[in-house]
């Protein structure tokens, strides 16, 4: 097969995952509508700096969004550009209105794309002129300056003529037939009475239908006719000066236009995938090996069931059995769907959990594809699809299969499947297949490069659940599936009898499974709650280690300080006694009482430190809103939040907040009972805010952690303004610390970095 037909084939095939549905639905979010072309299968890309290229800046558009930026719509150009090649015609006002809303709307994405440096002052002037000389027909206005004198000379013209024949018809009101005068291209003329044509001096331009008048054009109303028309030329000539001025400006734009309109139609596709992964909640996802697809959503249905999928590294093959009518090629499609969006824009319908591979190809066989005016079975059509996906795949395809081989003998169709199966598995990166034989499963259970996984059937209301079951063969539910239909009871009861005995060991096996499985779930629960108990109990035995503890601790500091009382009494005593003794053995006694003084104030250190080390942290169940004493002073607050490790946003009085450990608060009702200890801010925050805060390489729970520190340092230190650096990536930690920042009630205002100086990669926040 030549490279010209490959790419045929795969476009075909792409089809029949309804790829090209789903690239309609996003072209809706088109803001030119010569942009929808481009929506095609070629956007499909098998390169993963591509792909990252894509997602980049769908992501940053799709931040624009929710910022809630301004972007206009585009007229179609492409026709009008054509025209401006010819020298020998100037366009017309409503074309030359269509380029200035073109500048007028480029210019605005440029605005939105933050591209302002590349706006010309010419564009802006030319459109503004444009939009104060025509109206959106293309017409020059009325009263623009350029045509308000010689409007007003036509005025003047016409009002002599009207008066000239007013008073013609007062006067000769037994001559004319009408008493309104008649217009022949665009001159003013009167019907007389055919019997009086003599006394009516001028030119005859015609004569009625009933030959009764004639239309005269007396000479005098010649001259008044004639200025009329001089001045409507006058006037014609002056718009088409104006508007061959506005073409002559507009040509010279050409090949700015023509740069304008493939930029447009770059930005356009990136901006659509953008809005529709916004509206549809689109997540970016993590490009791997393994095929984890966390809620995935069909793009097409109006209320999908979301589906979980995960193929383990080192399966190449996948068998998919289940219910009919059950969405085993739903979620075929869905997963095919997802990886081609993906692959196309960065984006797909997921939580951002999941994780896809690059896929060379998406090759796909689904649907009978019979024809009436072809003469072939729908096996036929079957086998002619699968010939030409074998020609087209390779080691990084992903291959999907509806119903394999079905449609002939059910042994030699099984048999062939199965072959079908390893072939496809051996020469792609992943084949899926839906299949009811047999073969295919057991197969599937012995391979450890093919797994089972089967739709779920809920067998008290008779109807499948359309989620996925991992490493499970599905039964049909074939009988069950008649008797929900109402078949005559006589055909199900036989069926039953017929089955008997012969259901073969695929049935055995997934009844044992989901027995096993079963057997497993009711285990799992039972260990869950042991541990929940064997938690539950160390939990009260650390708390009571933890009290014995921190009394042995409490009576160790009030030794100690009855210990330094006593220390303290006794070096005023001894340095009394030492005063009042005198000469050389005096002198070396009280060197040696001294020493030893100093011997036991060392060890009074040491105790106290060894003290201080061993403290345990008390870990207490505040509640928010709960009022607690904080700190050594005992600063009263009020706690707003609970954190995690045991910490609690509290808001002082005086209305600064702070994040404060469990163990330096008490509260307020305690005042009394615990030790009292001296209030240290500084055991509350990190050293001093900082102006720049960098967070790139952190997780977004140490980055949030990290904020958290540095907005309650900059509240103590005065601090209003300091700026985060988390760099682009894929946009999580940037989505993630705004949202933070909308929460946090001392943040006046965040936005993103001038682009000199970091753009979307840095964030200044402003504080109360």
């Amino acid at each position: 097969m030549n490279g010209e037909k490959r790419a045929e084939e795969k476009i075909r095939i792409l089809g029949k995952i309804e790829l090209d549905k789903v690239l309609s639905l996003i072209s809706s979010y088109s803001l030119f509508p010569e942009t929808k072309p481009y929506f095609s299968f070629d956007l499909f890309s098998s390169e993963q700096d591509e792909i990252f290229k894509r997602r980049k800046r769908v992501g940053r558009y799709i931040s624009f969004l929710e910022g809630e930026r301004e972007i206009s719509s585009f007229p179609p150009v492409a026709d009008i550009l054509s025209e401006l090649e010819d020298n020998q015609i100037d366009l017309s006002g409503d074309k030359i209105y269509i380029l200035a809303s073109f500048l007028k709307s480029y210019v605005k994405l440029l605005e939105f794309d933050e591209r302002e440096d590349e706006i010309n002052d010419e564009w802006l002037a030319l459109s503004g002129e444009v939009f104060s000389t025509l109206d959106v027909d293309g017409n020059v206005l009325p009263d623009h300056p350029l045509l308000k004198e010689l409007r007003r000379e036509l005025d003047e013209k016409k009002r002599k003529r009207r008066e000239y024949t007013s008073s013609f018809i007062r006067e000769n009101e037994d001559l004319v037939m009408s008493s309104t005068p008649s217009f022949h291209s665009g001159r003013m003329l009167f019907q007389i009475k055919s019997m009086y044509r003599n006394k009516v001096p001028g030119y005859v331009e015609g004569e009625s239908g009933s030959g009764k008048a004639l239309y005269i054009e007396p000479f005098q109303l010649v001259d008044l006719n004639n200025d009329v028309s001089l001045a409507e030329a006058r006037i014609e000539n002056r718009i088409r000066k104006i508007l061959r001025d506005f073409s002559v400006r507009m040509k010279s734009l050409l090949p700015s236009l023509r740069s304008m309109r493939r930029d447009v139609i770059s930005f356009d596709l990136y901006y659509s995938f953008a809005a529709y992964m916004k509206k549809m909640k689109g997540k970016a996802c993590a490009i791997s090996d393994v095929v984890s697809i966390v809620r995935g959503r069909h793009p097409l249905l109006s209320e999908p069931v979301p589906i979980d999928l995960k193929i383990k590294k080192g399966v190449k093959g996948v068998v998919l059995s289940g219910a009919n009518a059950g969405g085993k090629t739903v979620s075929m499609k869905t997963l095919a769907l997802l990886a081609a969006l993906n692959q196309i824009s960065g984006y797909s319908l997921l939580d951002e959990k999941s994780s896809l591979p690059v896929f060379s190809s998406i090759l796909a066989d689904i649907g009978d594809g019979q024809s009436i005016f072809d003469d072939e079975s729908t096996f036929s059509a079957h086998m002619e699809k699968i010939r030409v996906i074998s020609d087209l795949v390779d080691d990084d395809s992903l291959v999907i299969l509806d119903e394999l081989s079905s449609g002939t003998d059910p042994e030699e169709g099984s048999a062939l499947a199965l072959s079908i199966l390893t072939y496809l598995k051996e020469h792609s990166r992943l084949v899926v297949v839906t299949s009811h034989y047999s073969s295919l499963k057991e197969r599937a259970y012995a391979d450890e490069t093919l797994m089972n996984a089967s739709m779920s059937f809920d067998e008290d209301n008779g109807k499948p659940t359309f989620s996925i079951i991992p490493d499970v063969p599905g039964e049909s539910h074939a009988l069950s599936t008649a008797k929900r239909k109402k078949l005559p009871e006589k055909i199900i009861n036989d069926a039953y009898e017929n089955l008997k005995g012969k259901k073969g060991s695929v049935a055995s096996l997934i009844s044992k499974l989901m027995d096993e499985k079963r057997e497993l779930e009711s285990l799992i629960s039972l260990q869950k709650e042991e541990l929940r108990k064997v938690s539950d109990e160390r939990k009260k035995l650390e708390e009571e280690r933890d009290k014995v503890k921190r009394r042995e601790l409490e009576l160790d500091r009030t030794s100690l300080d009855e210990y330094s009382k006593l220390l303290r009494e006794g070096r005023r005593e001894v340095e009394s006694i030492i005063k009042g003794l005198s000469g050389g053995k005096n002198r070396e006694e009280a060197k040696i009482h001294r020493e030893r003084l100093s011997e036991l104030s060392e060890k009074e250190k040491e105790e106290r430190a060894r003290l201080d080390a061993s403290d345990v942290e008390e870990k207490r169940d505040f509640s928010v809103g709960e009022i607690v004493l904080c700190g050594k002073m005992r600063k009263s607050g009020r706690i707003l939040k609970k954190e995690k490790k045991n910490m609690f946003l509290v808001l002082l009085d005086g209305g600064v907040k702070m994040t404060i450990k469990g163990k330096d608060m008490v509260r307020k009702e305690e005042k009394d009972k615990g030790k009292k200890v001296l209030y240290d801010i500084s055991s509350f925050s990190r050293e001093s805010a900082s102006y720049s805060l960098d967070l790139r390489g952190k997780t977004l729970e140490e980055a949030k952690e990290a904020l958290s520190e540095e907005i309650d340092s900059a509240l103590l230190s005065g601090l209003k303004r300091f700026e985060v650096i988390h760099g682009y990536g894929d946009g999580i930690l940037m989505r993630g610390l705004h949202e933070y920042l909308k929460k946090r009630p001392e943040v006046v205002s965040y936005r993103f970095a001038n682009p000199e100086d970091g753009g979307m990669g840095k964030t200044y926040v402003d504080l109360e």
